[in-house]
């Protein structure tokens, strides 16, 4: 097992994680609602982490939530930008935007237990580097009043970041491939023009959602077709 520095390029803040030998959001506050009646075996419980089996900069993707966004566990000298531990910290995944799943009294939207079961399904317990998308000036450590304005939290708390897996693929770029969300386009960020071609690339292969139901203009909904 080996453990990259942290690292600050530029605006690109990222934060350096273990690695094994072998725009901000404001629609969902729904993420604090965790799933009723979830049975030990469910592969929505937790996945193991051992600290003392990782670095103290390793961050791994304990629980998702729903389709674009997780919890987050990491060795205790994983930090986040604004000076907090990442540890125990909910991730809304930057630039994308899963169809919702059910909030009482609200139904989940369209495809949004799919959305979140094959984000789980393919990212549980994987270990990850975040990437930060900041705004000009915003250079660490932020203050917690200026995390928000500085494109660092959403009005919910939540960390805004790029998932980065160990061989540098990007957990977004996976889910919009697979049809699993929509490019976010009312908050632009650093790959809005990417994303936005990976949204029409599995929209024109009929993959995922697609193949029954359709993004909002500016990605911020997920509706049957």
């Amino acid at each position: 097992m080996c453990v990259r520095p942290l690292l600050w390029l530029g605006l690109l803040a990222v934060v350096g994680v273990g690695c094994d030998d072998g725009g901000a959001s404001g629609e969902d506050a729904g993420f604090f609602v965790q799933d009723a009646g979830r049975d030990a075996g469910s592969r929505d419980a937790q996945a193991p982490f051992d600290a003392g089996n990782f670095g103290p900069m390793t961050i791994q993707i304990q629980t998702i939530i729903d389709g674009d966004t997780a919890l987050l566990a990491a060795g205790g000298g994983a930090m986040t930008p604004d000076s907090k531990p990442v540890a125990g910290e909910h991730v809304r995944f930057l630039g994308i935007n899963a169809p919702e799943i059910a909030h009482a009294p609200d139904p989940a939207e369209c495809y949004g237990d799919l959305a979140k079961a094959d984000a789980r399904d393919q990212f549980a317990g994987r270990i990850v580097t975040l990437s930060y998308d900041l705004k000009a000036g915003c250079t660490p450590p932020i203050a917690a009043a200026q995390a928000e304005n500085c494109n660092l939290r959403d009005v919910y708390g939540r960390l805004l970041a790029y998932l980065v897996l160990e061989d540098g693929s990007v957990v977004q770029e996976k889910l919009l491939a697979r049809g699993d969300a929509c490019s976010f386009r009312r908050y632009p960020h650093r790959d809005t023009a990417k994303y936005n071609q990976l949204e029409q690339t599995a929209r024109s292969a009929n993959v995922g959602l697609w193949s029954s139901c359709q993004c909002a203009a500016d990605g911020s909904g997920v509706n049957p077709r």
